[in-house]
């Protein structure tokens, strides 16, 4: 890191500083601040999944707590109040934390308790995304896209700021994950796959059978990646 201003020595203009811990906006501090919550979860009887990252566990005698971790922001729930609350006061007592009670937001997502369960929906960034692409007063439409409608290049306005689109897009995609009924119109603005990589076979399929059981073997290991999560979370699959 460069030297701060009035902390320069005469000779030594050029030096640097070293750190001895990670600063917020270097590309180290995201794993730092991850290697240093994961050890304290850990220490806590909290197992990590191992089939990914942010989910913790604690199980002990039908009792259950988890943990999901997203950067700095942490859901904690399960059936062991006590538990639940020993934790929190842990975390209190190593970092600044805030606790919100009974979630309401998170990642974007509302979340409402009703009788019949927990009702999840996106209205206030649905509403926040309208806002950004200037369309809050425009009028609603019955289905997600017009049947009609025939997409071109438009030479006569001025050109589309790419960022911008991408963004809207972007937000658009995490709509998707409570409205579903709009991925083939986000798709269709989108135009890319759905799966975030792809991959070439290692070796040249000498059928289409052999090509399709090559398919299949890399959807099961997705499934077996599910399972295995489910079951890190105490979730039986039958």
């Amino acid at each position: 890191m460069e030297q701060p201003q009035g902390f320069l020595q005469q000779g030594k203009e050029d030096s640097v500083c070293k750190l001895k811990k990670a600063l917020y906006g270097l590309k180290q501090a995201p794993r730092a601040w991850y290697q240093r919550i994961d050890d304290f979860l850990q220490k806590h009887d909290l197992q990590r999944s191992t089939s990914d990252y942010n989910p913790y566990s604690y199980k002990d005698q039908g009792h259950i707590v988890l943990i999901v971790l997203y950067v700095d922001d942490l859901l904690i729930t399960g059936n062991h109040t006590e538990k639940i609350n020993w934790l929190k006061g842990q975390l209190k007592l190593q970092f600044e934390m805030t606790d919100l009670g009974l979630m309401q937001h998170y990642l974007r997502v509302q979340f409402t308790r009703l009788p019949s369960g927990i009702f999840m929906c996106q209205t206030h960034f649905i509403d926040k995304l309208l806002k950004q692409a200037g369309m809050a007063d425009c009028n609603p439409s019955q289905t997600p896209m017009d049947t009609k409608i025939k997409l071109s290049a438009n030479t006569s306005e001025p050109e589309v700021d790419g960022t911008t689109y991408r963004s809207l897009v972007g937000g658009l995609i995490h709509v998707t994950h409570s409205r579903p009924d709009a991925s083939f119109a986000v798709s269709l603005i989108n135009q890319c796959p759905i799966s975030w990589s792809s991959k070439r076979q290692s070796t040249v399929a000498c059928s289409s059978t052999e090509a399709e059981y090559r398919a299949l073997t890399e959807g099961t290991k997705d499934i077996c990646w599910l399972r295995n999560l489910f079951r890190d979370l105490g979730v039986q699959i039958t």
